[in-house]
């Protein structure tokens, strides 16, 4: 289960679960912002946490011209986990997402408002199955256009799921088991 601290105030002790039952999780960060180092370590804190095999991808490779800084900035704390460029308007990077699923398996999408999960999945489906929106030109954030989790079958000769979830604002960490362990292995590495 990918779970996280509640973040509306009044419940700070209590626990929200994203999705569960996750075999592969998919952290997703738009390229039209800009990279950001501190949420994606607690991204991985709660991925590694879950139990499932973690993944991040950059989507809307086809809006920008210099994808190699912000790589290299997510790289950098990215504990190895792969790193993929996609988009889900010109489908680059989608044949490698789609080998993410395995037959059988399940894939959640997680990440801020705006930043393509439902794209992605649409583009992985083939159709326009779920709702999306332009993000607002002055900030390039979404408007929260997912509202609730959504269980999509992934078709073809390897069926698996998808699960589009709301856009995450804030990423608080619950508690962790070994994940901080592995989304900070340098510094545990370190501190032995």
């Amino acid at each position: 289960a990918f779970t996280r601290r509640a973040s509306f105030e009044g419940n700070r002790a209590v626990a929200h679960t994203i999705a569960a039952n996750i075999d592969t999780v998919v952290l997703v960060h738009s390229l039209t912002s800009p990279p950001n180092q501190r949420r994606l370590e607690r991204e991985l804190v709660l991925a590694f946490d879950s139990g499932a095999s973690p993944a991040i991808v950059l989507t809307k490779s086809d809006l920008v011209d210099e994808v190699e800084a912000s790589v290299n900035s997510l790289d950098a704390v990215a504990a190895g986990v792969p790193i993929l460029l996609a988009s889900g308007v010109s489908g680059d990077g989608i044949t490698a997402l789609r080998e993410l699923v395995p037959e059988g398996e399940t894939m959640a999408l997680l990440g801020a408002s705006g930043v393509g999960k439902s794209t992605l999945i649409n583009a992985l489906v083939g159709d326009h199955a779920l709702r999306t929106s332009e993000v607002r030109e002055n900030d390039q954030r979404g408007r929260h256009t997912t509202t609730a989790c959504e269980l999509v079958p992934l078709p073809g000769t390897r069926p698996g799921w998808l699960i589009d979830t709301p856009g995450v604002r804030a990423v608080s960490l619950w508690s962790s088991g070994r994940g901080i362990e592995w989304a900070f292995v340098d510094v545990f590495d370190l501190a032995e």
